[in-house]
């Protein structure tokens, strides 16, 4: 047996000497209770015993004082008459019927008690009989309580173990999970980051495209009227598109030489092309986006040659047009 069983064995035992010692405290006031009935009866055998003896000393001295009387007297008496009753044997008599009634009452009395010690044993033992089978009924379900307990508390034990070894494994995934999560938020971050650049920058260059439009539109603008006052001055440019344009034919009075011009893309870059066979140039200029530049006017040309300058805030364009001549070689007026 291990110490668990004796542990067990000791508290059952406890348990049981308890439950004896609560049944030997619920009899003591029965057992006082008989003790004082006895007290009782035995007051009362001792009260009548002493009125057995009193009634004794009575008669003696009824007798002493009755046979003093008839052994000491001095007068003769003759009755003729019936004879006198014999007092000695009158109270011979006497004394046996009273010493019958005291025999007879100490006798009832006797069996009055042991009637009664015997209804009170039989009942006690009935009631020890009940009690002590309550004590094994309630020691056999102290027993099935305490096994019952001690399954309970193992299972507690295997339940708390169970409940580490989860909230272990459990801390141990959520670690990994949160390993896993950081560098998905530091990367999330850089990426919202990069996403707040790209947009300041789309922002930036949405700005910068509509001002282009607008520099566009200013430039068609001024090409069509660029073109009017060509027209006006006896020149024929032919503008088709939004970036390329052509000079179609420049007419004089004695001649037409046919010759073009074409304007390429109009950005920045800072270079110059040579397009088409007059010696006309296309030059780019630099992008400003802080001070956007709007357009000059017109700079009269130099002799020999006819010279078309717009300058704007994202492009200068140079048209360099050659001076058409006749027939003849002579330069128109």
């Amino acid at each position: 047996m291990t110490a668990e069983d004796f542990k067990l064995k000791y508290q059952t035992e406890c348990g049981l000497r308890q439950n004896v010692e609560a049944d030997i405290n619920g009899l003591r006031p029965l057992l006082d209770q008989l003790t004082l009935a006895r007290s009782d009866l035995e007051m009362q055998y001792e009260s009548l015993k002493e009125e057995l003896i009193c009634l004794k000393k009575n008669h003696e001295e009824t007798m002493r004082g009755l046979i003093s009387q008839t052994g000491h007297g001095d007068v003769s008496v003759e009755v003729n008459a019936t004879p006198g009753v014999n007092l000695k044997q009158r109270l011979d008599e006497l004394r046996a019927e009273y010493e019958q009634l005291i025999e007879r009452n100490r006798r009832e009395v006797e069996t009055w008690y042991e009637s009664k010690v015997r209804r009170e044993v039989n009942t006690s033992g009935q009631e020890i009989t009940s009690v002590n089978h309550q004590v094994t009924e309630l020691r056999r379900e102290y027993q099935n309580l305490e096994i019952e307990l001690q399954s309970q508390l193992s299972m507690i034990q295997s339940l708390q173990s169970n409940l580490e070894d989860t909230e272990r494994r459990y801390n141990m995934q959520l670690q990994q999970i949160q390993c896993l999560i950081n560098p998905v938020e530091a990367e999330l971050a850089s990426i919202r980051c990069e996403i707040e650049n790209q947009n300041q920058e789309y922002q930036l260059l949405l700005g910068i495209k509509t001002r282009l439009e607008q520099e566009i539109c200013q430039y068609r603008r001024l090409l069509e009227e660029g073109q009017q006052e060509i027209g006006s001055a006896g020149y024929g440019i032919g503008y088709s598109g939004g970036r390329r344009g052509s000079i179609g034919r420049i007419s004089t009075g004695g001649g037409i030489i046919g010759g073009g011009v074409g304007i390429g893309s109009i950005g920045g870059g800072g270079s110059c092309t040579d397009i088409g066979g007059g010696g006309s140039q296309v030059c780019g200029g630099g992008i400003s986006t802080s001070s956007p530049c709007y357009p000059q006017p017109v700079q009269p040309c130099k002799p020999g040659e006819s010279k078309e300058e717009y300058k704007g805030g994202f492009a200068s364009v140079n048209l360099l047009l050659p001076l058409p001549f006749s027939s003849s070689g002579d330069v128109p007026p």
